[in-house]
């Protein structure tokens, strides 16, 4: 909904043209235009393509789907006291927050003012291939907070402890001796891992795959079967 105008959010920037930047809003695609966006160095336009910016909302023409955003007024807009903010978090809280963009390593989301970071390791406890397959950009979620650091304003998010931890009954249900049946999820030099459960994956070791020796691994599991 981008129809309250100077509402804040985030922005995929598309690419650059004459006069400024496309951008893409929940599959809205606008426009910034060049004197809207404030630069903090000398490099042009292209710098911002192919990442995300947090802007305000100018205008939306509903007749012409169309949807001007400004960076500028975020400037404007008269600035929060960070240090008061984050000695309101504490850790063990869980708190809601929106995501503002995601990186190979995690993703950064805004807490009401302070921005902290869910690390890629912290995302789930599965294996995690890239953060966009469990968050989107401007999306409201829950998180839990791993920890604060006051004095370099940084805040170390979670996501993954906001759900039962599979590790927890593993010994119990997953006995030594016992005979299990799982899917083959992956396949690599050194053996093939096996999904037991939804957040739960086994190592099958080369040398546990056949009393034979074996070259490859492929020539014996795929993924896809079901072992």
């Amino acid at each position: 909904d981008v129809s309250k105008e100077r509402e804040t959010v985030s922005v995929n920037v598309v690419s650059k043209v004459q006069g400024g930047l496309v951008v893409d809003y929940l599959s809205i695609k606008g426009f910034i235009p060049a004197s809207q966006i404030i630069r903090e160095n000398q490099d042009g336009l292209d710098q911002y393509v192919g990442g995300t910016m947090d802007v305000g909302i100018l205008q939306v023409d509903r007749r012409r789907k169309k949807v001007i955003f400004s960076n500028k007024v975020l400037k404007m807009k008269p600035k929060q006291d960070i240090s008061k903010l984050i000695s309101q978090i504490e850790v063990g809280q869980t708190r809601e927050g929106r995501v503002t963009s995601i990186k190979d390593f995690g993703v950064f989301v805004d807490l009401g003012g302070v921005e902290g970071l869910i690390h890629i390791s912290e995302l789930s406890w599965s294996r995690v291939n890239h953060p966009t397959d469990f968050v989107k950009v401007g999306e409201t979620i829950n998180v839990f907070v791993l920890g604060v650091d006051k004095e370099n304003k940084k805040v170390s998010l979670g996501l993954k402890q906001l759900q039962p931890d599979p590790w927890v009954e593993v010994s119990t249900n997953y006995a030594i001796g016992t005979v299990v049946e799982g899917e083959i999820t992956r396949v690599v030099q050194f053996g093939a891992f096996i999904k037991l459960e939804d957040r739960l994956e086994g190592l099958i070791h080369i040398s546990e795959i056949s009393k034979e020796r074996i070259e490859k691994v492929e020539d014996v599991l795929k993924v896809g079967d079901k072992v």
